[in-house]
């Protein structure tokens, strides 16, 4: 049932929309960004103006991404015993295009950035490990520091693969098998499935903050490239050179 104003019926599904779109865009350029950061070193962090290109192209695409949902909703009204229920659903001119767009939109909003974010961040997160036990000891500051990094990589992986999962799911059942709407308890698992994707939002600011690492010298921007050289230099002598993290975009992602 729709309790909030008319008009608001195409308003409040696309802003939604933009707004999953740009967070879950967000963090796969940012661990592209990083994967590329570290694997690629000869062109360090990005500069402030390619983040803000980055930052605008994604909303660009959001936006555009998004528009049927601000096109194709509409308020109804249906009649019950006792009262008159209003419905904000979706009014497309094609049920099979409304459908293939649905599909695409779980494809490219939790599928293709779950495999982008696990394989870019798996791969640092081996890196990092291999680096730290090859050639510091474990007692030393330097690689706890390393091994709280690579924690965070997993924590903000684990966490977005996992509180996507259940509404993403349910989504694509909804456009290949919509019998699923008939069961007792759907109502219930469309409600916790939609809460918990939401909570990823929230969760991923308290987790940088948790897991902010503090180095007392960050990663050179793009005017001080550095080479692969540098990574090893700063791991072999960590009292010297204290950490250098090359994540350094991870706790500004929201």
């Amino acid at each position: 049932e729709w309790f909030l104003p008319r008009p608001l019926c195409r308003i409040v599904p696309y802003v939604e929309t933009v707004a999953l779109t740009v967070s879950v865009f967000t963090l796969v350029t940012s661990a592209v960004h990083e994967f590329r950061t570290m694997f690629f070193s000869k062109c360090s962090q990005m500069s402030q103006k390619s983040a803000k290109r980055c930052v605008l192209l994604i909303w660009i695409m959001s936006v555009i991404v998004s528009l049927p949902h601000g096109l194709f909703h509409n308020t109804y009204e249906f009649v019950d015993e006792n009262s008159t229920i209003v419905q904000c659903l979706p009014v497309y001119p094609d049920a099979a295009w409304w459908k293939f767009y649905n599909v695409y939109l779980v494809i490219i909003q939790y599928f293709v950035p779950m495999i982008i974010l696990d394989t870019a961040y798996t791969m640092i997160a081996v890196k990092i490990w291999t680096m730290s036990k090859s050639r510091v000891d474990e007692t030393n500051p330097a690689n706890q520091k390393l091994s709280q990094l690579m924690r965070t990589l997993i924590i903000v992986v684990a966490a977005f693969s996992l509180c996507w999962f259940p509404l993403e799911t349910y989504l694509l059942l909804n456009e290949l098998k919509p019998e699923i709407n008939g069961w007792k308890y759907i109502n219930l698992v469309f409600f916790f499935s939609h809460w918990l994707a939401m909570s990823n939002s929230c969760l991923n600011p308290i987790i940088y903050g948790l897991y902010n690492l503090k180095p007392e010298r960050r990663w050179n921007t793009s005017n001080d490239c550095r080479d692969q050289h540098e990574i090893d230099q700063i791991v072999e002598n960590p009292i010297k050179n204290s950490v250098t993290v090359p994540i350094t975009t991870i706790q500004n992602l929201d």
